[in-house]
């Protein structure tokens, strides 16, 4: 199942079926109330769809300024109205009804809507209105609603960010390739492999050129090996005779470099030995010394 899908795909689409608006009086203050009705909304649909007609409504931004905001090439920051206000008043089941309508009874609004009339007369609107008195809402959106902030008289200046035209052709091919023979489907899926296995040699080459490069350690044995898993604490999979002649032989290399350093050590040590005699005075020096001062007295 695919959840994300292109912007130029046709079942990324929404409808709009009917907008209307409708001056209504709420506690003796003059409301426009605007009723959508619509396939699917997206994310903040109507509320950026309202706050774009205010904007060009009390002369904000250009009249040119909608038709800019509908283009699919251009990214486009637009006011969103408020929340306040906003509410799902009726969901409609027209395939449902045109399917089982007849058998199981049509789902319809029809015997709860004067109910929900009144309870949005009394309740409702009633509260939207209370609302937007008490913490002002829609006053502080419009005044921060402006041009220095949304830039709506720059927006012809600025280029598109992308072609419309390109995306439908790229979508148009990948629904041909999608409805292409077998046999061409099979061409294209053996292009893949036989792509997929040129790639995968390409990277076993060059992990082999970076092995290989200077500066890497040649001709390493399996002691070598054993030696390093020790060291950083690798345990082998399964225990095979290649494994335990490997540690013989690092236990014969550790032992033969043990002995290379006493050997070295024994080395240092009597160069140290010979050093420290030959700083110390001969005795033959100092009794020539004492005959010369002899015979002189």
């Amino acid at each position: 199942m695919q959840l994300r899908l292109s912007a130029m795909d046709p079942q990324a689409r929404r409808y709009i079926i009917s907008f209307k608006a409708e001056l209504m009086d709420i506690k003796g203050q003059p409301w426009v109330k605007l009723v959508v009705l619509g396939q699917s909304f997206m994310l903040h649909q109507i509320r950026k769809m309202v706050g774009m007609a205010i904007a060009a409504v009390r002369g904000i931004a250009p009249a040119a300024c909608l038709r800019l905001a509908l283009d699919p090439d251009r990214d486009l920051t637009t006011p969103m109205a408020p929340a306040l206000g906003l509410f799902l008043d009726e969901t409609y089941f027209d395939a449902y009804n045109t399917r089982f309508g007849e058998l199981h009874g049509p789902l319809t609004f029809e015997p709860f809507r004067a109910a929900a009339e009144d309870f949005k007369r009394k309740v409702l609107y009633q509260h939207i209105a209370s609302s937007d008195e008490r913490e002002l809402i829609n006053a502080l959106w419009l005044r921060g609603c402006t041009d220095a902030y949304f830039k709506f008289t720059r927006w012809h200046r600025w280029r598109p960010a992308r072609s419309t035209a390109a995306l439908l052709a790229e979508s148009k091919q990948a629904a041909e390739a999608q409805k292409a023979p077998k046999g061409s489907y099979s061409k294209q899926l053996r292009q893949q492999q036989s792509k997929r296995h040129a790639d995968a040699s390409e990277q076993r080459l060059a992990k082999q050129q970076r092995l290989e490069r200077p500066g890497r350690l040649q001709g390493a044995t399996p002691a070598m090996v054993v030696g390093m898993q020790e060291t950083y604490g690798m345990q082998p999979h399964k225990d095979t005779p290649k494994a335990a002649q490997a540690r013989q032989e690092l236990q014969c290399m550790r032992q033969e470099h043990q002995q290379v350093l006493d050997e070295q050590q024994q080395q240092q040590q009597q160069q140290q030995q010979e050093q420290q005699q030959q700083l110390q005075p001969k005795p033959m020096v100092m009794q020539e010394v004492k005959a010369l001062a002899v015979t002189a007295a």
